[in-house]
């Protein structure tokens, strides 16, 4: 019969030793270890050594670029991490507060080369912790911002006012306006890199949208719905001449697709818009 101890059974009804925290057999003991299983935070994302694993790609993909903030650090400890970058290979680092991240042969990976990285993590002391890693996956080739909304402005009877987004074949965004005592809103990501891999005459580009015109509109566009090739700068403009109350814009959704194989490779909202309203 099984034999306990305090109430805890050591000795099964087979004879095996029953012990608490370790799996397998008499002669091939396993520590089951601690797995922890939690989304990202928005930028900075905690990893304790209390837990022996800590998985962040199976219920959650990364949303966008993160800090994992070492915790718990102590001489010998060890834990790996399971992380799953999404495929735009979002950028990862480690941060010990006063202490040291060691990478092999003291170079840090490139992070946004891979999607699926699995971590190995060891505390050489309480202040120095060495980070080991492996990926796998396909590598990011193509970025845009999660969404673009471009708004112009103007506030005198004459001129116009303007927006521009602008993909260049350099392999950076561009997103401009002008108005005449006015200004531009929305371009917080001009200079954006979109081109991250390869060359630009690889990819084409598609912006879909509605075209509202509520008059004195001049629009430039690369075509609506028309894919193009990224070799060349592509640019899509609208213009408000007029002075009545109404706006024109240009909604709906811009993509970049690899010319080979026509797979999309990144798709976001996209709103341009000129109101010139004195």
């Amino acid at each position: 019969m099984a034999i306990k101890v305090n109430g805890t059974e050591v000795i099964s009804n087979t004879r095996k030793f029953t012990v608490t925290g370790a799996t397998g057999v008499y002669t091939d003991l396993q520590p089951l270890g601690v797995v922890t299983t939690s989304n990202y935070g928005p930028s900075t994302s905690s990893l304790s050594f209390d837990s022996s694993h800590h998985d962040k790609g199976t219920s959650s993909q990364m949303a966008g670029d993160v800090t994992w903030a070492l915790s718990s650090v102590g001489t010998g400890k060890q834990m790996t991490v399971f992380v799953d970058a999404s495929a735009s290979g979002h950028n990862q680092s480690f941060s010990l507060s006063g202490g040291t991240i060691l990478y092999p042969n003291d170079t840090e990976p490139t992070w946004t080369g891979a999607r699926y990285w699995l971590h190995r993590l060891t505390c050489w002391s309480a202040d120095t912790v060495s980070v080991i890693s492996t990926s796998w996956g396909d590598a990011a080739v193509v970025s845009l911002p999660s969404s673009i909304n471009l708004i112009a402005n103007s506030g005198t009877n004459s001129g116009n006012c303007n927006c521009v987004v602008r993909l260049n074949s350099a392999g950076t965004l561009s997103l401009t306006g002008s108005g005449t005592q006015g200004g531009v809103s929305g371009a917080a990501n001009n200079g954006y890199t979109w081109l991250l891999s390869g060359s630009a005459s690889d990819y084409e580009c598609n912006f879909n949208y509605t075209f509202t015109n509520n008059g004195g509109v001049n629009q430039s566009t690369a075509g609506n719905n028309t894919w193009e090739g990224l070799g060349t700068n592509r640019e899509w403009k609208i213009y408000d001449s007029s002075n009545s109350l109404s706006l024109n814009d240009l909604d709906g959704t811009l993509k970049i697709r690899r010319a080979s194989d026509q797979a999309v490779l990144v798709s976001i909202p996209c709103k341009l818009t000129a109101d010139h309203n004195p």
